[in-house]
């Protein structure tokens, strides 16, 4: 089976490498002929920013 997994504390030093893995939060089954993810995110340094991910599946 094939899921889209939403993972919060995903972190990451300042040459992008993990620094830690994060948890999972909510997953969802996923079925359809692909997958388009779109995210949206400020990564300016400094404070904290959130991001924002959706998805849709798509049929043909």
């Amino acid at each position: 089976m094939t899921r889209a997994v939403m993972v919060n504390g995903l972190s990451v030093n300042g040459s992008w490498y993990a620094t830690g893995t994060g948890a999972e939060v909510v997953s969802v089954p996923l079925s359809g002929d692909g997958l388009r993810l779109r995210a949206a995110a400020d990564i300016r340094p400094g404070a904290a920013r959130p991001g924002t991910f959706s998805y849709s599946t798509l049929f043909h």
